[in-house]
């Protein structure tokens, strides 16, 4: 009739077979290489399209709105920036950030004008860190007082020249 084995139970079969295990074909391995290898170029590329996205034209396409304009679209993205567009999004985030970085550069040049000495700064530092310590003189090593101990002795040794 048929070519079939002859009908064998289990515990001879498991005796018949070998028990190493098995191997692993070398086109598996390919395949498995070449899936990563794809992964890795799709994350790559989508990478590089976030990164590369050319903000240099952004800016200058937000620089190119008149100041009223770029008013009215900070104060929208401020109030409602999912009625934005992408584009418009984009541009009122960069006019947003270029507005705090001038009101930081703003305030940082009022807390440190040129007219004030170097000399006054110091003793203000000095001034502070006195009244920090409340007069303590001495202190255990590690604990705050002793750290503001060696900060007093640091900044007058540091004394700038009047």
């Amino acid at each position: 009739m048929h070519d079939l084995p002859p009908l064998k139970s289990h515990s001879e079969q498991a005796e018949a077979t070998d028990s190493s295990p098995p191997k692993f074909q070398w086109w598996k391995g390919v395949s498995i290489g070449l899936i990563g290898f794809a992964i890795l170029l799709a994350w790559a590329q989508g990478h590089r399209q976030m990164v590369d996205s050319d903000p240099v034209a952004v800016i200058e396409k937000s620089e190119q709105l008149s100041p009223q304009a770029q008013n009215r679209l900070r104060a929208k993205f401020l109030q409602s920036p999912e009625s934005l567009s992408d584009e418009e999004y984009r541009n009122a985030a960069l006019i947003d950030e270029r507005s705090l970085h001038r009101e930081l550069q703003a305030r940082h040049k009022r807390a440190y004008r040129n007219d004030v000495e170097p000399i006054d700064r110091w003793q203000k530092r000095i001034n502070q860190l006195e009244k920090q310590l409340n007069g303590v003189t001495e202190a255990e090593e590690g604990t705050n007082e002793w750290s503001l101990l060696r900060q007093l002795e640091q900044t007058r040794a540091e004394k700038p020249a009047s």
